[in-house]
């Protein structure tokens, strides 16, 4: 039992700990010396929504009144092949990560070369 309910705890400190509304509480305590009424209602709401889940709840309204549709999900160009829509993509992950950029732009100016040389 005390196992269990130490990882509850740690569990929810660890969901708290994104509750970054405890920060403005703290600030306001320190600058102003009160507690305002809007940190408390932000920190409370942000605290409801760790085990509630606003945007399901929020998701449904917009469901029932038709806003979303589930066709709005579906992948688009999801048969289509990476090479095919790699032109369009602005940057990729080996291109944007500092340890992998070289390599990967040297990957990229050969793929677009080839693929200049094609429609030559």
């Amino acid at each position: 039992m005390l196992i269990s309910h130490q990882s509850w705890t740690v569990s929810l400190w660890r969901k708290l700990k994104y509750n970054f509304q405890i920060s403005s509480m703290v600030f306001d305590k320190i600058i102003y010396d009160d507690i305002h009424g809007i940190s408390i209602g932000i920190f409370v709401f942000g605290c409801f929504s760790l085990f509630f889940p606003v945007y399901s709840f929020v998701g449904s309204i917009f469901k029932a009144i038709g806003c979303l549709k589930q066709s709005s999900y579906v992948e688009q160009n999801f048969q289509v092949h990476y090479n095919k829509m790699r032109v369009k993509f602005l940057t990729e992950y080996d291109r944007a990560n500092p340890i992998t950029s070289r390599q990967a732009m040297k990957d990229y100016f050969v793929f677009l070369n080839g693929i200049f040389e094609i429609n030559a």
